[in-house]
């Protein structure tokens, strides 16, 4: 989950600099801590999910995988969609 919040401000913190090279800006602390939270909680719900559906549907076949990749996409996906808007 650290990773993920690191990644997350790493990222925002690269798009920041970015945005600021023309402009006199500075990096915006509350935006970075934003993407931070993200990162974690993200890191630690998209973890618990994928351990969740492994433990549901197991096994390596194809008919496995099509059913997690369809259980991510109809049941997480608009979940995290949702979160995402949210934080």
């Amino acid at each position: 989950m650290a990773s993920f919040s690191a990644l997350a401000s790493v990222g925002d913190l690269s798009a920041q600099t970015i945005e600021s090279i023309d402009k006199e800006r500075t990096i915006a602390v509350d935006r970075l801590k934003r993407f931070a939270l993200f990162g974690f909680l993200d890191g630690l719900i998209n973890h618990a999910w994928y351990h969740y559906i492994d433990q549901v549907i197991t096994g390596n076949a194809p008919i496995d995988v099509v059913e997690k990749v369809a259980c991510d996409i109809f049941l997480f996906g608009p979940v995290w969609y949702v979160y995402y808007l949210c934080v």
